[in-house]
Order: structure tokens, then sequence, then C-alpha cells
């Protein structure tokens, strides 16, 4: 047998033995779906507020006659003191500041105040991540399959057919 014939026969022998691969896009009804969760912690904002009463002030500030009252009331004391013009001088000066420094503040009544702040919160969640589901292909033969879009009643599926001689 000559080298050739012999190459024709293994390469016809190799392509019969061979098995031949073909697939096709086919419609499966879907029989069965189970969804599938998933654990996870999301975080959660919430707004907290909160109202309390809290006193309005007004400060009163003396006027000019309240400093002048004290200017004379410290030269007098000063000068009564020391009992000399110095004194007297020193007093006037000390008694006035101390008349101007007199501020006074007071409650003049109350007021509802609201304060809100954001807080944040961990919180469990569950969560579809997919189906399980159970297909019919169009030979009859049942399939388990996952998705992670809900299948309605048909998904198209790929199935291999291999062809194979004996």
């Amino acid at each position: 047998m000559s080298l050739i014939k012999k190459l024709k026969y293994s390469i016809c022998a190799t392509l019969l033995c061979s098995p031949v691969y073909s697939g096709e896009w086919v419609k499966a009804r879907v029989l069965q779906v189970n969804p599938q969760y998933s654990n996870s912690t999301q975080i959660v904002e919430r707004e907290v507020c909160n109202v309390t009463r809290e006193p309005v002030r007004r400060t009163v500030t003396n006027n000019g006659g309240d400093v002048l009252t004290g200017m004379i009331l410290g030269g007098i004391f000063g000068g009564t003191i020391t009992e000399s013009d110095k004194g007297a001088r020193n007093g006037a000066i000390i008694g006035g500041l101390l008349a101007g420094n007199n501020n006074q503040t007071t409650v003049m009544g109350h007021r509802n105040v609201r304060r809100c702040w954001i807080e944040h919160h961990q919180q469990p969640a569950n969560f579809i991540s997919g189906y399980n589901i159970s297909v019919r292909l169009h030979n009859g033969k049942v399939v388990d399959l996952y998705t992670e879009q809900h299948p309605g009643k048909f998904v198209e599926v790929y199935v291999d057919t291999i062809y194979r001689t004996n």
C-alpha cells in the first residue's frame, strides 16, 4: 500500500471515529424556581431630633448715670479714707470702672429649641442573589440551572450535542 493511500485511510478513520460537536439555542419550559438569598449589612442613615427648653437671656448695660454715680461715690470714699485729693481721684476712677463694668444678664423667658443630627446604624439585610431553576428541554430531559434574573415561564438554553460513531 502506498504512503498516500495509508494517509487517506488514516484521515478517514480519524474523521469517522472522532466525535462531532453541534449546539443550538432551544426554548426550555421552567418547571420550578427557587430564590437564593444572601445576607449582608447595610448602613442606614436616620435623622434624630430633640426638643429642649432653653432660657432666653438679655444683657442689660448700665447707662452713663450709673458710671457717674460710681465716680462720685468712689471719689467721696477715696477722699474720706485717704484724706487726700489723690485718694479722691483714684476712688473716682475705680468707682467709675466698677459701675461701668456692671452689666447684668437676665432671663427674659424660655423657648423650645429643636436640634437634629444624623445617626448611622448597621442593619441586616436579606436580598435575592439569584435563582435555582429546573427546566424541561425539548427532548424531555429535566436540567437544573442557576440564573441571576427571574426566568419567567421560558428560558433560552444552549444545548451541546455530541455525535459519535463506533
